[in-house]
């Protein structure tokens, strides 16, 4: 897959769209991922639809992120600039009040 530039393009795209949509969900939101344009118009056409709610599964969505990011062997820059909002203590597993 590395070789290939184009394959390789498209997951990152995805792959960061993935986290963002996690990030939002474990700060408090809920996610909507949506094609808002054709692909024929544009390949960036990803529009995630957050909508501030009361926060459920937080430990689904953290473990969910987790395996994300340990399947990619990555620490995503996204997670240093938004920990501070996150509703759950990413080491303890335990929900802010």
């Amino acid at each position: 897959m590395a070789d290939n530039g184009v394959v390789l393009d498209k997951f990152a795209t995805l792959a960061t769209d993935s986290f963002r949509s996690l990030t939002l969900e474990l700060c408090g939101y809920k996610t909507k991922i949506i094609e808002f344009i054709d692909t024929e118009h544009t390949p960036k056409n990803i529009l995630i639809k957050a909508i501030k709610s009361k926060s459920s599964n937080l430990k689904e969505k953290l473990k969910e992120y987790n395996k994300l990011k340990e399947f990619l062997g990555i620490h995503p820059l996204l997670e240093d600039l938004t920990k501070k909002y996150f509703l759950i203590d990413t080491n303890t597993e335990i929900p802010y009040n």
